[in-house]
């Protein structure tokens, strides 16, 4: 959004706003209103680097919120006169957004296709998002992940890897329930909740594919590395279900 456009941009830019141009806030959406992933040659990046370490600190102290970060790489591109070109197909996070993310390319797979993506990389030319964005919390029939709710010591040797989904698991649920509390003060019940879309299920469903298999990716390739001997759990049995604790 254009938030970043009415901040103190004099306070952020010091010396520099003299030569700065304020865009227009129809040119925001279109050039300006950056998040990551980003790209760019290095040569650009390393420019934008040195502003942005620079103008951060001051969008912190006048806007100690969520995105600071973010406002100040657009105002390091601003002072540059780096333009973006905005792709929304790259990334996937919020499963209810209509048109900001890369979801038209998830929304036209099958549940199969879908489901390749809990297996293992999708076969050459399945077009499907580069990028996993993980800030939502993901549920889906008896599934459910957050990266708050990830225990402490998930990277320990001893520690199991996720449990994956299923193998039919795309397409089979129409519900959703949440874990227990990480604190474990509350009576658990299960209370299933219905699934309104199908869209919205498929969604779901392709987020804990993809990041669960992600995921155990990464942490065994952590485990082969530093786990001493045969001390690696590579067992796929952990969820939050059965561990709900964070620690």
């Amino acid at each position: 959004n254009n938030e970043w456009m009415r901040l103190d941009g004099q306070h952020i830019l010091g010396k520099d706003h003299a030569n700065a141009t304020v865009p227009k806030p129809h040119e925001g959406p279109r050039h300006w209103n950056t998040g990551p992933p980003y790209l760019a040659t290095a040569r650009d990046m390393y420019q934008i680097a040195v502003k942005w370490t620079e103008f951060a600190p001051r969008v912190v102290q006048i806007h100690p919120h969520l995105f600071s970060e973010m406002y100040g790489f657009i105002y390091a591109t601003l002072q540059l006169q780096l333009p973006f070109t905005l792709l929304r197909s790259i990334v996937v996070s919020v499963t209810t957004t209509r048109t900001r993310e890369g979801w038209a390319l998830v929304d036209g797979l099958n549940d199969e296709e879908v489901q390749d993506v809990c297996r293992a990389t999708p076969p050459p030319g399945t077009k499907i998002p580069m990028v996993l964005h993980y800030c939502e919390r993901y549920m889906y029939g008896p599934m459910f992940f957050s990266k708050y709710r990830l225990k402490k010591n998930i990277m320990n040797c001893e520690k199991g890897l996720l449990q994956p989904p299923s193998k039919q698991f795309v397409g089979q649920f129409n519900y959703t329930v949440s874990p227990p509390r990480a604190d474990l003060k509350d009576n658990y019940r299960p209370d299933p909740q219905p699934i309104t879309s199908n869209r919205t299920a498929k969604r779901e469903a392709f987020m804990l594919c993809g990041l669960t298999r992600s995921i155990n990716e990464a942490l065994i390739h952590h485990k082969h590395a530093a786990c001493p001997g045969n001390s690696a759990n590579l067992e796929m049995t952990y969820t939050v279900f059965n561990d709900p604790s964070n620690y």
